[in-house]
């Protein structure tokens, strides 16, 4: 704790500190020692943190400090620090932070995510640690179909997505097989078919070709009559 009249030479011991278990690997040491740090100092001192050295060293910390600090650094450091930390804890943490945080996390790590952090199960966990009337509030803003997905969701449940993949995956070999019963010949029905028609064009067009004749031969002799009566 600093001590009055000499908040300044405590506050660059501290750092000193900071900087020498950051060089040392040993997140735990600090941890301890900045446990009882205020949290204007330890703003100041994690303000160059990334998100996974912040959740390694403010894991055992007071909660309400730690929900402080979340919400200080912004919701987009929230999400990425909550998704270092194991469901469990995030039980006990998101519900000392504000409403709006709470949501901006389980968006970023299930409901708005495409590489989900959460199982189903998982969210549900963290859903049902807030009170009902807190937990209609988190959830207004997200799909209903996500939402009644989280709120059944068991035990060892996997998201929906995963599961009609791998079904497609499936569908998409059997297809690839079946086209074995369409050669025939070394050729497929298709191909003959296309074949067929263009013997059937061929066909056509010399019939036309004929009639096309046979009709300027009978122009030349009605103009040939025409001419005769004139004369």
């Amino acid at each position: 704790m600093p001590v009055r009249g000499n908040a300044t030479g405590w506050r660059r011991r501290a750092l000193r500190l900071v900087e020498l278990c950051l060089r040392l690997d040993a997140e735990h040491v600090l941890s301890r020692a900045m446990k009882r740090w205020p949290v204007a100092a330890l703003l100041e001192a994690t303000e160059e943190w990334d998100a996974s050295r912040f959740a390694a060293v403010a894991r055992d910390w007071r909660l309400k400090k730690v929900a402080r600090l979340l919400e200080a650094r912004g919701h987009r450091f929230a999400v990425q620090c909550c998704a270092e930390w194991e469901p469990e804890f995030l039980t006990v943490v998101l519900p000392q932070v504000s409403l709006v945080t709470a949501r901006h996390v389980l968006a970023g790590l299930y409901f708005r995510s495409e590489d989900k952090d959460l199982s189903p199960y998982e969210c549900r966990l963290i859903v049902e640690a807030f009170p009902p009337s807190v937990r209609r509030k988190l959830l207004r803003k997200f799909e209903e179909r996500d939402v009644s997905r989280v709120l059944r969701a068991e035990e060892g449940d996997e998201d929906e997505d995963d599961e009609e993949d791998s079904e497609d995956d499936e569908d998409g070999e059997d297809s690839s097989d079946s086209l074995d019963d369409f050669i025939v010949d070394g050729e497929t029905d298709g191909e003959a078919d296309a074949d067929g028609d263009e013997d059937a064009d061929e066909e056509m067009q010399g019939v036309e070709g004929d009639d096309v004749e046979e009709g300027d031969d009978d122009e030349d002799d009605d103009d040939e009559e025409e001419e005769e009566s004139d004369d």
